[in-house]
């Protein structure tokens, strides 16, 4: 059985090395799983190009994958996808906030459980507790059914929903976390959530925003919730690989 993990990547040239210091010191847990880290250089105008093709990435278990322009998170997503066979596959951000280790743990539970579709819910407290509540709501409201912690870290999924994530409906941006919740709701499909950390980001840029001012929250409100409506009419004929 072969997992793969996509962190899709925009400016993170001061995450890259704390991403292969937490895989190695996590190769303990995956020493005897068939498992793979896949890095997509989304666009990025930084030096992260350069950094992971470094001889100390060439020399890693980490494989990269280098998308020219950003054309969008999803779209980083979709191309790590793309260029891999797995079983198993999962994403998550690259910004560290949600910790390598609690990722692979949901992915052990997926494996465990043989339930395969997991995600993670953030153990979240104050501001950012009340904002995903916010943000939970509405969404909810404008996709036609109720879902939560939408833009929680790691999305697992098994290979036989391999292509419904690479069809066109699939959105570019920073929706396809929604659509995760809207293919499995739309197959009735449950999916198993696991408690993960979310640490304060150190460094790096979020590209969609959301992490600003009271303006710039309220404006990424407003994308997801017109991305949720398009979410909502979709429907899905022959995915299967």
């Amino acid at each position: 059985m072969k997992i793969v993990l996509i962190l899709p990547c925009y400016n993170e040239s001061e995450n890259l090395f704390k991403i292969k210091k937490e895989l190695s010191e996590l190769e303990y847990l995956i020493k005897n799983v068939n498992f793979q880290l896949i890095i997509v250089n989304n666009g990025s105008t930084d030096n992260s190009e350069d950094i992971l093709k470094s001889e100390a990435f060439l020399n890693s278990s980490i494989r990269s994958i280098n998308v020219k322009h950003n054309i969008g998170y999803g779209h980083g997503i979709k191309e790590g996808i793309r260029n891999t066979k797995a079983d198993i596959y999962a994403w998550a951000h690259g910004d560290l906030q949600t910790p390598l280790r609690d990722i692979i743990n949901c992915l052990f539970l997926s494996i465990e459980k043989k339930y395969y579709i997991v995600a993670g819910k953030r153990l979240t407290s104050g501001l950012q507790k009340v904002q995903s509540k916010i943000f939970d709501s509405i969404t909810s409201l404008c996709m036609g059914f109720k879902a939560y912690d939408l833009n929680a870290q790691p999305k697992i999924f098994p290979m036989e929903y391999r292509n419904i994530f690479l069809s066109e409906n699939s959105p570019d941006d920073f929706a396809m976390d929604m659509y995760y919740f809207k293919v499995f709701n739309y197959l009735n499909k449950d999916i198993l959530r696991k408690d993960v950390s979310f640490e304060d980001r150190s460094s790096g840029e979020a590209k969609g925003g959301g992490q600003g001012s009271l303006v710039s929250r309220f404006i990424l409100l407003i994308k997801m919730s017109k991305s949720a409506l398009k979410i909502r009419k979709m429907k899905f004929g022959n995915y299967k690989t």
